[in-house]
């Protein structure tokens, strides 16, 4: 895992010193000169190894651990090695294994090892381009060299994901090895503990799948949150009617009215729903696991629709028609923040939103290092997100929907994965932050400490409305709907 982070050493050599565009422009034309090369050219193709040998050697990366990771090739030599069965012109080689003998074309053999040449010093260039430029740069090289853009993003999503993917393999792994003892007797013959092991690996690759389908679906919410419409480029800002459509109180920045919302599998998951959220206001949003909490904030704009009920924010209903200015002025902070950071560097996802609502890229860069200054992060612009703490994981989340300059900020469980520490710093900068905030937490005493106003909500309803320290020191009520008073001492449950 550990050679898996970063095995970039900026300045380590000359290799590494070189332009990312210089250097994607030889390893193209390295392949493709290996493409070109005619079958059966030995001298040609001992040649081009030696100039990934210099190459090498000069990088200072280490020949072990560049050929080690060009084991990717596999996939290209069992290709290669179907060649072998296929029917050729005379003259034959003959094999002959006991009492089996197998006549092969000398020119298939030939072709078969001119594949495997090709494949393989291919694949080792472009290891060692990996290995001697930043990701970021290399994403950047490619956009300069007018690489279709949908091929770039692919790419950048799949290698930012990669290192999610892993730690998640490497805990189900960890969990594995620790129920270890409940495996295959040892007295089992050999072949059904390795049908065991099969099967359970199978199982851990379908549970990751499954995992990775869900983290897709949360990725593409934390997208449309931020005005992704679908296009690839950044659309122009365009001119929506903005006139006010709901109630005309201009205190109210949230407003919503007997919402219900049914998913599909016919849960309901909310209940007549009706909450008014005034500007400057810091509330809180508390309940119990399933009491509807992220299907309510999901609403606020526009990523689920009510199945009945309307909703407006700063007096525009949330409706097609005004889901750019909607996602603009509410700024939704998910509760993973590897939901939220999809790019390759911090600033291209705190961008990703300026971008999308079709701004100037003068104005994109200058509301980016607003942000950034905001949270505490001024010169993270450039540090790639899956390296950071997960408490400046936080931050750049909240970042990114802030460089939207909303109307209202609202935080899914925003202390959920942080030490103390951490958690700390992130309740001071929520304080300092002169915004409308609503919070969906279970964390009770930040409710206490933050939030002037509590919204308790139990089977897809809200049953209080009301301030904070009044509600919180109703211990009973609190129980009665999963929840414990912050101040209340925990019970005796274990005795010497």
């Amino acid at each position: 895992m550990q050679g898996l982070r970063d095995p970039y050493r900026e300045g380590a050599s000359p290799v590494h010193r070189m332009s990312p565009r210089a250097k994607v422009a030889f390893t193209v034309g390295y392949i493709l000169a290996l493409t070109l090369t005619p079958p059966g050219a030995w001298e040609a193709f001992l040649g081009w190894a030696l100039v990934w040998l210099a190459v090498a050697l000069l990088s200072g990366v280490g020949l072990r651990r560049l050929l080690a990771r060009s084991v990717v090739a596999l996939p290209f030599v069992l290709a290669a090695a179907s060649l072998l069965f296929r029917p050729g012109p005379p003259p034959y080689v003959g094999v002959t294994w006991g009492a089996v003998s197998l006549h092969i074309s000398r020119d298939v053999i030939v072709r078969f090892v001119t594949v495997l040449l090709r494949s393989w010093l291919g694949v080792l260039a472009t290891v060692l381009l990996l290995a001697t430029t930043r990701f970021v740069d290399l994403a950047r090289a490619l956009r300069a060299w007018r690489v279709p853009a949908p091929l770039v993003n692919i790419l950048v999503m799949t290698y930012r994901y990669l290192f999610v993917l892993v730690d998640e393999a490497g805990r189900m792994q960890r969990a594995r090895t620790a129920r270890s003892a409940a495996g295959p007797p040892g007295r089992l013959p050999r072949w059904q503990q390795v049908a065991w092991q099969a099967r359970v690996t199978g199982q851990m690759a379908g549970a990751l799948f499954l995992r990775s389908l869900e983290r897709s679906e949360r990725v593409y919410y934390a997208m449309l949150s931020r005005g992704f419409r679908g296009d690839v480029q950044p659309s122009p800002a365009r001119e929506v009617n903005t006139h006010m459509t709901g109630p005309q109180d201009t205190h109210a920045v949230l407003h919503a009215h007997d919402l219900e919302f049914t998913y599909p599998d016919g849960h309901q998951a909310l209940r007549g729903v009706t909450l008014h959220i005034a500007r400057g206001e810091k509330v809180a949003l508390v309940g119990p696991n399933g009491a509807g909490k992220s299907t309510l904030i999901l609403h606020f704009n526009g990523i689920l629709r009510p199945t009945r009920g309307r909703i407006w924010v700063d007096g525009l209903e949330v409706t097609e028609e005004h889901l750019p200015q909607i996602r603009a002025r509410v700024g939704l902070v998910f509760q993973d923040p590897d939901d939220q950071l999809f790019s390759p560097t911090v600033f291209d996802d705190v961008a990703f939103g300026p971008r999308h609502m079709g701004l100037p890229e003068p104005e994109v860069q200058e509301r980016v290092a607003e942000a950034l200054a905001a949270v505490g992060l001024t010169g993270f612009e450039d540090r790639v997100p899956h390296h950071l703490s997960a408490g400046e994981k936080k931050r750049v989340a909240i970042a990114t929907v802030l460089a939207m300059r909303p109307s209202i900020l609202v935080l899914d469980e925003p202390t959920t994965g942080l030490d103390a520490r951490a958690r700390r710093a992130l309740l001071r900068l929520l304080c300092e932050l002169p915004v409308t905030m609503l919070i969906a937490t279970h964390d009770l005493r930040l409710a206490s400490v933050l939030c002037t106003r509590t919204l308790v909500m139990d089977g897809g309803r809200i049953v209080a409305d009301g301030p904070t320290a009044e509600l919180l020191r109703d211990a009973d009520f609190l129980w009665a709907h999963g929840l414990e008073s912050p101040w209340q001492a925990p019970d005796e449950v274990c005795t010497a």
